[in-house]
């Protein structure tokens, strides 16, 4: 079952029908209850406020509410940029749409409720070394992401941390291909031990009884590996 779609009705029935083992947990059914009723009331769910949805304004009212608390939440939405979309509502309606846009809605939110976002943005196109900075955090940002997941090398990753403009370079990789492709291409050393795990390993593994029982201890198959090689 999904976590939101518990019954509250049977739950209540069932500590009814139990008093003894719920008898300090009255007051947490209670509370479970009035959170139910404003989570239900601050999503747009057809299951739960069917056609409500289509004639309730105070319900509409409390979704936007609830929304406007989750942008705040998930940090799309400042302290000053809350206050003044609870106080419009029509403006929220808008930022609401503007979330569906893709790429440039979330930029244009973030600018319109975020004076954190405002300020970053007219310091980066008046200022040099503020946007010179700016780039290449993005671009550390970036490269540790890519080392995490495989795409890069340590050493790949200090170089671009040395000489940033090497970025740009990995960026047509992420269009077309995997991170163990982007990887393939971009890392001559990786590419060797790639090619040789293939076309040479198989081999060596083949003429090579020690080899294969060195690479069978380590993945605790000696006992098996060793059968095989005196076969």
């Amino acid at each position: 079952m999904q976590f939101d779609r518990g019954d509250i009705s049977k739950l209540e029935s069932f500590v009814l029908a139990n008093p003894e083992r719920f008898a300090d947990m009255r007051g947490m059914l209670e509370e479970l209850k009035a959170d139910e009723k404003i989570y239900r009331s601050s999503i747009p769910d057809f299951a739960q406020n069917d056609i409500r949805l289509f004639y309730d304004g105070k319900l509409w009212s409390q979704i936007l509410a609830g929304s406007i608390t989750g942008w705040k939440v998930r940090n799309i939405i400042d302290d000053q940029g809350e206050t003044k979309l609870l106080a419009k509502k029509s403006s929220a309606v808008m930022f609401l749409l503007l979330g569906l846009m893709p790429f440039l809605g979330s930029f244009i939110r973030k600018l319109w409720a975020r004076a954190d976002w405002r300020r970053h943005y007219t310091e980066m196109f008046t200022r040099w070394d503020y946007f010179r900075r700016a780039v290449n955090g993005k671009i550390f940002e970036k490269t540790i992401g890519w080392y995490r997941c495989g795409r890069i090398s340590m050493t790949e990753a200090l170089k671009i941390h040395d000489h940033p403009g090497r970025f740009f370079r990995h960026l047509p990789m992420l269009l077309f291909i995997s991170a163990t492709m982007h990887r393939f291409l971009t890392d001559f050393t990786f590419m060797k031990e790639k090619l040789s795990a293939i076309f040479i390993r198989p081999f060596q593994l083949y003429f090579s009884a020690a080899l294969r029982e060195t690479v069978a201890s380590r993945y605790g198959c000696r006992g098996a590996e060793k059968t095989y090689s005196h076969r």
